[in-house]
């Protein structure tokens, strides 16, 4: 039987048993413990990241906008220069297009700003699987999505880049605009021209700057007719008398412009001088800006019993003026002491008949006004008393004739020049003839071109000059007889008259031919 001492023995034994299991119990309750610590932390660090990863994703959004702004800054800037270049109809159409998809890029950039933001919240409330690197892991995500918003963003950028922009188009670049042409130009380089009158786009080809545009030459104004040549078709706008030429863009045009013809001499005169003419053919055009060109067609001048010599009015257009001819001088003008000579005009008008052999034909001053030309002096006077024949007018082609001796005929008009602007071959501004008397065989015949003739006391009358788009009147014969008139819309100048009381032929009005290829 146990003794007492042993049953003591036994209950320490067991005492310090259980105390040792309950101390290990204790110690595995501290480290469960201390585990449920670092779940707690290591939920706090998830969230936390969670929240990184949010602010991640609103970064990527807010990106995302930033690239949406810049694609629609690109578009405006392409409207701008579709604006410039209005006749690139085509490239802006093109450029459009481009703008549309990168409107559409923008948009889904931040369409996958949206979906990473959601993933990056459903990401952060992962609780299984690595926290610092796995495939759960919200800030790997976050950054994956970040990078990937990011280069959205600047592939966005760079299309709103004008750099990028010309590799992709093939470095056009956006064209200056102004009056003055740029410098140190690069072939290829554009230029919006906005000089007064002028307003159209141009390009360096490497020497020149050449004129681009898709949109043909037209105006109206005048009579308009077509012709062809050497291959050309030509419109043909015809001013016979003053009105507005209307170009409906800028372009080379051809020209044809004279002055309306002088008047002959009253009384044994001399013949009047024809208009002033310039014309383009075979060599530059001039420049037609777009908008309205006021035509003035000048009037030849009416012959006069006074003693006195008429001019015909000038004719103006473009900025360029054809001179009135100069009017004859006659013998009533010298014996009343008015005026021994012709006037002075586009062409001159011829000295009349004289006492004395004494007189001189007026100067040509078309050739050497600022708007150039062509047109000769009027005859001079050397042959005193006997037929009293009168000089000739002068012409564009041609000076005046100065009679030979005081028995010869009256002197002939100057020849016009022929100016095949509209495919009818006219010769234009042909000068008057002068006057006969007595046994003048024949008097001065009128220049080519719508030269009016002269008259002649007792012998033949001479012709007016041909080959025009009116031709020239004929002189008269007998006393008291007007020279003959000078063709309509010519510039001829008209004929001189005989003794007594009788006025010079009337010079021919002016004319203003344009025209340009089709």
């Amino acid at each position: 039987m146990p003794t007492l001492t042993d049953a003591v023995n036994t209950l320490v034994s067991n005492t310090t048993t259980l105390q040792t299991t309950v101390s290990g119990r204790i110690t595995d309750m501290d480290g469960k413990i201390t585990q449920a610590n670092t779940a707690k932390v290591a939920a706090e660090t998830a969230k936390a990241a969670a929240e990184i990863a949010k602010g991640l994703a609103d970064t990527a959004k807010t990106d995302a906008e930033t690239a949406q702004t810049l694609a629609e800054n690109a578009k405006t800037a392409a409207e701008t220069a579709q604006g410039i270049a209005a006749t690139a109809k085509t490239d802006a159409l093109v450029a459009k297009a481009a703008t549309d998809t990168a409107k559409g890029n923008a948009e889904s950039a931040q369409t996958a700003a949206e979906s990473a933001r959601t993933d990056a919240q459903q990401w952060a409330t992962k609780t299984d699987g690595a926290v610092a690197s796995g495939e759960y892991s919200a800030k790997y995500h976050a950054t994956a999505a970040s990078t990937s918003a990011s280069a959205a963003a600047t592939t966005l950028a760079n299309k709103a880049d004008t750099t990028y922009v010309d590799s992709q188009i093939g470095a056009i670049n956006v064209s200056t605009v102004s009056t003055t042409a740029p410098s140190s130009p690069a072939a290829g380089d554009m230029w919006f021209d906005t000089t007064t009158g002028t307003d159209v786009m141009k390009v360096w080809n490497g020497t020149v700057w050449h004129q681009m545009s898709n949109v043909p030459f037209s105006a109206t104004g005048g009579t308009e007719s077509t012709y062809s040549s050497g291959g050309t078709n030509y419109k043909v706008h015809t001013f016979t008398s003053s009105g507005t030429f209307t170009a409906e863009a800028s372009g080379p045009v051809d020209i044809l412009m004279v002055g309306g013809g002088g008047a002959g001499g009253n009384e044994m005169g001399g013949g009047g001088g024809a208009g002033g003419l310039i014309h383009t053919l075979g060599g530059s055009s001039i420049t037609a800006g777009i908008g309205s060109h006021s035509i003035v067609v000048g009037n030849g001048a009416a012959g006069s019993t006074s003693n006195i010599t008429v001019n015909g009015s000038n004719t103006t257009a473009f900025g360029l003026t054809a001179l009135g001819g100069g009017g004859a001088s006659s013998l009533q003008m010298q014996r009343g002491g008015q005026s021994w000579n012709g006037a002075a005009g586009g062409s001159g008008g011829g000295s009349g008949a004289s006492d004395a052999g004494t007189g001189y034909g007026g100067a040509g001053l078309q050739p050497g006004s600022s708007s150039g030309g062509y047109g000769n002096a009027g005859g001079n006077q050397t042959t005193e008393a006997g037929y009293y024949p009168g000089a000739g007018g002068g012409g564009a082609g041609t000076a005046g004739q100065t009679p030979a001796s005081s028995t010869s005929n009256g002197g002939n008009g100057g020849a016009g020049l022929q100016v095949n602007i509209d495919g009818n071959n006219y010769y234009y501004a042909g000068g008057g003839g002068g006057d006969g008397y007595g046994s003048c065989p024949l008097s001065g015949a009128g220049g080519i071109g719508g030269g009016g003739g002269g008259s002649n006391e007792v012998g033949a009358a001479a012709a007016g000059g041909g080959s025009a788009r009116n031709s020239g009147g004929n002189g008269l014969s007998g006393s008291n007889k007007r020279g003959g008139h000078a063709g309509a819309n010519t510039g001829g100048g008209g004929g001189g008259a005989t003794w007594q009381d009788a006025a010079g032929g009337n010079g021919g009005s002016g004319i203003v031919i344009v025209r340009y290829a089709v």
